[in-house]
């Protein structure tokens, strides 16, 4: 078959994209397979980061918006979406979408009323998205110009009946042209007519909902001139007309989170469980994963853990190990490098001396000062940093540690903010294909891990975290029988087996009749 695995972040190179790599690579064995990219990436690179041979798989770059990518996924005879949150709708005729979380916002909040209500050209987010024929440099609040012949998709629920509305505008123009303009919402023409310099043309309809397999186009034509030629303004882009106040519902004065009163006025209806109809398969990276799947979506998914590059162990240290990107609460899925610190300062309270807690993760420049704030908590103890670590690094690191440490979703209401949990846990994983032991929050991918194999333990508070650390590290024969299991345990997620499972999955898909 003619495969595409598409990812719109293959350049970070991380979690989901180890999951595409490995996809990639297992179903290159058997098809022609092509890489979808937002931008193309470094093959070498990513082939040593990853662990998988992407060197002889072309790259595809594909544009932004719904319409680009359905035109590119008929192209296939299998797609597979790994892209974190993407809600494009597919047309290939087998079509497998990869979850490593379901959005819970876009479906739980009342949000899920309108995904916006009103989205300006910039962002033109929710339900109107940005597609052709505009120019970016002025892409504003005050609109943007067109380049004579431009297009706007909406993304409108199916069935829903809702207000459009946009204005044209002609300021700028050369005082001796008045330009002609027709504004198109599929077969209908809803203005012809000419566009004065000196005000501005605003245009209201009513559009009803086709899904996000099926676009709307809105497509604007006008006259065009060169600011060069007809002014000697340094400008020598061929410009059209400005659109700007592009709204979908009812427009209010302001939008915010707590506004559920007025957003619970605006058209019901969500998009997101549309685009999975155009998926035969559902797949989770873990079956925590995919019971949020079935509660936030209403679709079962079948498990399909991501592979992982199995760590060789060595001769292990005094050493508690933590892997994962530095950034704060308020981020999101933050891996609560704070907490680890207190509870490890609970532990040397706890007679637990000689040992090191060594904190490995990336860490941009905006998130700096979250890891001073760690520095300064972890003053005193045998903490050690390990800021953009080398591969090198970790995988040293990797061997020697004894007890693995994850505490991402401590803290936080399960309920509310699932997503904040850990999904699967690749890292977990690798320290434990090492013979670590995981000390791991217990709830979340990795504690269902750890319990079903009974490599490890799971903890509740920074206090269980110390007391049960301390009672590991204080018995040797029961360290190693753990060890023991969290290795046997890591293997079930080698790349061999992510492979055969995923050549299962492929062949139960049968092109639609």
């Amino acid at each position: 078959m003619r495969v595409a695995v598409y990812n719109a972040h293959w350049t970070t190179l991380g979690g989901g994209e180890q999951l595409a790599g490995g996809a990639a690579a297992a179903l290159a064995r058997a098809h022609d397979v092509e890489l979808l990219v937002s931008e193309t990436f470094d093959p070498i690179v990513a082939s040593e980061r990853l662990g998988f041979d992407l060197t002889g798989l072309a790259q595809v770059p594909v544009h932004p918006g719904t319409r680009a990518f359905l035109e590119t996924s008929g192209r296939y005879d299998l797609v597979i979406n790994t892209s974190f949150g993407n809600t494009f709708a597919s047309h290939s005729p087998r079509s497998l979408y990869y979850v490593h979380f379901p959005m819970p916002n876009a479906i739980q909040t009342p949000f899920d009323a309108a995904i916006w209500p009103f989205a300006s050209i910039n962002p033109l987010a929710g339900w109107v998205e940005r597609a052709r024929g505009f120019w970016m440099r002025e892409f504003a609040g005050n609109g943007s110009w067109t380049m004579g012949d431009a297009t706007i998709d909406l993304i409108i629920p199916r069935g829903v009946r809702v207000p459009f509305s946009l204005t044209l505008s002609a300021r700028a123009w050369p005082s001796a042209r008045v330009p002609h303009a027709t504004v198109h919402i599929d077969d209908d023409v809803v203005f012809d007519g000419p566009v004065p310099h000196n005000r501005r043309i605003p245009i209201r309809t009513t559009v009803v909902g086709r899904g996000v397999a099926r676009p709307i186009p809105v497509h604007i034509t006008s006259d065009t001139f060169v600011p060069r030629l007809d002014s000697g303004v340094g400008d020598d882009r061929q410009l059209g007309l400005i659109v700007s106040h592009v709204a979908v519902g009812r427009r209010l004065p302001s939008v915010r989170p707590r506004d559920v009163a007025a957003l619970r006025k605006l058209p019901t209806g969500s998009f997101v469980p549309e685009f999975l109809e155009s998926y035969q398969v559902v797949a989770a990276n873990s079956p925590y994963t995919a019971g949020w799947v079935e509660k936030l979506w209403g679709r079962q998914a079948t498990v399909l853990s991501p592979p992982v590059r199995l760590r060789a162990g060595g001769t292990k240290q005094p050493v508690i190990l933590a892997v994962g990107r530095f950034f704060p609460n308020v981020s999101g899925h933050s891996k609560k490098q704070l907490e680890l610190v207190e509870a490890f300062r609970l532990a040397c309270a706890r007679g637990l001396e000689g040992w090191e807690l060594h904190l490995v993760g990336g860490c941009n420049n905006s998130e700096r000062g979250y890891v001073e704030t760690v520095r300064k908590a972890a003053v005193g103890l045998p903490v050690r940093f390990h800021v953009n670590a080398r591969g090198e690094d970790l995988t040293e690191l990797f061997a020697a540690a004894s007890v693995f440490w994850h505490a991402a979703g401590f803290g936080e209401d399960l309920q509310r903010h699932p997503d904040r949990f850990e999904h699967f846990g690749i890292s977990v994983v690798e320290a434990m294909s090492a013979g670590a032991v995981p000390v791991v929050y217990e709830h979340g991918g990795p504690a269902a891990i750890v319990r079903e194999a009974r490599c490890g333990e799971v903890f509740a508070t920074t206090d269980e975290l110390a007391t049960k650390t301390v009672a590991l590290v204080r018995d040797d024969a029961r360290r190693e029988l753990l060890a023991g299991a969290a290795r046997a345990r890591a293997a079930d997620f080698a790349y061999d087996h992510f492979a055969e499972r995923l050549d299962e999955i492929v062949e139960s898909m049968t092109v639609p009749a």
